[in-house]
C-alpha cells in the first residue's frame, strides 16, 4: 500500500486524519499555502506539491471544501490516481468508516473529454434527460460520447450534498434536469433542462425559505437554460432572478414522447394489466411531504386518494366499474411512501399504483405512458401545462388551496385563472365532472388551449432534436475557441 498524503492542512484535514491514521499510513499534510510548508498539522510534516510529485511513493487523497479545483490542478500536473474525502459513518458493529471516492483520470474517457457529454437525472418520472438519450439523433451518436447518470447509480447522498466531481471531470458537458453541482471549472459548460412549467411557488416566489440568493446564484452557473416559450422565461426569471440571454426556447425533450409513444401498450407492459376499451384516468398529484427535502406544503389528508373530507371507497370503485374506467395513480417519487399503505390497503382493481421503481426496473419514462391517459386530474402539479398538448381534459382537486398558497405560494394567481378544467372538492362532484369531460369534448376546451398556445411555442415533437443542435453548437464553438486560445 502506498503511502498516504492529505491534501488539505485544513478542519477537514483535521477532521479526516482523526479517523483515518490508525488504519492509513498518512505520512504528511500537502497545501497551497506557502505559509504552511515546513510547518506541521497533526504531527504530521506539511509539504509543498513539488515535495510529493518527487514522493514516488505517495497516494494523495484530498482533504479540502476546494477538491474540484484540486482535482483539476492534480490532473494538469499528470497527478491521475488520487481519492477525495467524504466524510465518515458509523457502520452498524459500531466502527467508523470514511468515503473516500477513487479517482483514475488516465483513461481514454478523460483523454476524450472533449467529446464527453454527461446526462445527469434524479427519475423517470418525467424526465428530461431520459428523452434527450433516447431520442438522440443518429448523426450525434457517433460525434460524441454520451454518460448517462441517474441518481440511483451516483452515490447515496445524491440530493444532498452530491460532489459531481467525477462528472465534472471526466465531461466537457453537464446537462441537468434537477440537481447540479454549485461550482464548474473554466472549461465546462451547463444546461439545465428543469423538470416542469411551475405554477407552484419556487425560488424568489416561494414562502418561507430563506436562501433564495443562494438558489438565484446557483442558477446563474448554467450556460444555457431549456425554454418553453417567453411566458416560461418570465416565471422562471421571476422565480430564480435568471437574465433572459440564459433562456434558449427548444420546447422540453419529455414531451416528444407524448407524439412518438405509445403510450397505453407501454403502460400496459408494466402493469402487466390490458385496457382494452377501457377509459384511463391518471391521478397525479404534486408532493406535500418530503423528509429527503424537509419540506412540507398544504395538509392534504391521504386517509383517501383525493384528500376529501368524505370519501365512499365503494361507491368509487362501483363509479369506476360502471363506467369502464381504470384510474391509474402516480405520485411524485419524494412523497410514494406518504401514500403507499393506503393504496395498498384499498386493492381495487381498477385503481394502479405506477410506482417510480417499476419506470425504473423497465427503463421507461412516466411520459412514455402520458399519451395513454384520456382525462388528467391533478391538484398544483406542473404535469398539466405539458398534458396540454394532447387536448385532452383536466380535472383539478385543490383541497387544500389555502393552506398551500399559505405554506408554499403560487407563482400563478388566481390559481381559478391558470387552471383549465374544473375544480372540485368533493366526491360527487368529482364524478358528475368526469362523466361531463369525457362526453363534452367542448367543455374547457377553449379555456386549455389559449393556455396552451401562452406555454408552448412549439408543438411539433422535435424539441430534443433542438436541445440537441444546440449542445453541438455549444460543444462546436467551445471547441473552436479552445483550438484559437492555443495558435495564439
Amino acid at each position: 500500500m502506498k503511502d498516504i498524503v492529505l491534501f488539505g492542512a485544513s478542519g477537514l484535514g483535521q477532521e479526516a486524519y482523526a479517523v483515518m491514521h490508525r488504519d492509513y499510513n498518512i505520512i504528511s499534510f500537502v497545501d497551497n499555502s506557502e505559509l504552511k510548508w515546513q510547518t506541521y498539522f497533526c504531527d504530521k510534516p506539511v509539504w509543498s506539491l513539488e515535495q510529493v510529485v518527487a514522493y514516488e511513493n505517495a497516494y494523495i487523497i484530498i482533504t479540502s471544501m476546494y477538491a474540484l479545483e484540486i482535482s483539476k490542478q492534480l490532473a494538469q500536473l499528470g497527478i491521475t490516481e488520487f481519492g477525495v474525502y467524504h466524510g465518515s459513518y458509523t457502520g452498524k458493529d459500531g466502527k467508523v468508516n470514511v468515503r473516500i471516492e477513487q479517482f483514475d483520470l488516465n483513461n481514454s474517457v478523460y483523454n476524450q473529454r472533449h467529446k464527453q457529454i454527461g446526462l445527469i437525472t434524479s427519475s423517470y418520472s418525467g424526465s428530461n434527460i431520459v428523452a434527450l438519450l433516447k431520442l438522440m439523433p443518429e448523426k450525434y451518436k457517433t460525434k460524441y460520447n454520451v454518460n448517462f447518470c441517474h441518481s440511483s447509480e451516483m452515490g447515496y447522498h445524491f440530493f444532498n450534498r452530491y460532489s459531481f466531481l467525477r462528472e465534472i471531470l471526466e465531461n466537457r458537458m453537464l446537462v441537468f434536469d434537477d440537481v447540479s453541482p454549485s461550482r464548474k471549472t473554466e472549461d465546462n459548460f451547463y444546461v439545465q433542462l428543469w423538470h416542469g412549467f411551475p405554477i407552484k411557488g419556487l425560488g424568489y416566489m416561494e414562502k418561507n425559505v430563506m436562501e433564495n440568493e443562494k438558489h438565484h446564484q446557483h442558477w446563474l452557473q448554467f450556460d444555457d437554460i431549456a425554454s418553453y416559450s417567453s411566458f416560461y422565461n418570465i416565471v422562471m426569471g421571476a422565480c430564480m432572478g435568471i437574465p433572459r440571454d440564459k433562456f434558449v426556447t427548444t420546447g422540453m425533450p419529455r414531451n416528444d414522447f407524448l407524439y412518438g409513444t405509445n403510450g397505453r401498450e407501454k403502460l400496459e407492459k408494466l402493469l402487466n394489466v390490458n385496457f382494452v376499451d377501457k377509459k384511463i384516468i391518471y391521478l397525479m398529484p404534486t408532493y406535500r411531504q418530503s423528509k429527503l427535502l424537509k419540506q412540507t406544503s398544504g395538509n392534504k389528508n391521504w386517509s383517501n386518494i383525493f384528500g376529501f373530507d368524505s370519501f365512499r371507497e365503494a361507491d368509487f370503485s362501483e363509479f369506476l366499474k360502471e363506467n369502464n374506467i381504470a384510474l391509474i395513480i402516480k405520485t411524485h417519487p419524494l412523497e410514494e411512501e406518504e401514500v403507499m399503505p393506503y393504496l395498498n390497503r384499498l386493492g381495487d382493481e381498477n385503481i394502479y399504483l405506477l410506482s417510480d421503481q417499476v419506470l425504473l426496473d423497465h427503463r421507461t419514462d412516466l411520459y412514455e405512458t402520458l399519451n395513454a391517459a384520456d382525462l388528467l386530474i391533478t391538484d398544483y402539479s406542473s404535469v398539466y401545462f405539458d398534458y396540454l398538448l394532447l387536448d385532452r381534459p383536466i380535472l383539478f382537486t385543490p383541497v387544500d388551496l389555502d393552506e398551500y398558497s399559505e405554506s408554499r405560494g403560487f407563482v400563478l394567481e388566481p390559481y381559478e385563472m391558470w387552471t383549465p378544467g374544473p375544480k372540485t372538492m368533493s366526491q360527487s362532484d368529482l364524478q358528475a365532472e368526469i362523466i361531463k369531460l369525457f362526453y363534452n369534448e367542448s367543455y374547457y376546451a377553449q379555456e386549455r388551449r389559449k393556455l396552451k398556445e401562452m406555454a408552448h411555442v412549439f408543438m411539433d415533437g422535435k424539441s430534443s432534436e433542438r436541445v440537441w443542435d444546440r449542445i453541438n453548437e455549444r460543444m462546436d464553438g467551445e471547441k473552436q475557441a479552445m483550438l484559437g486560445s492555443l495558435s495564439l
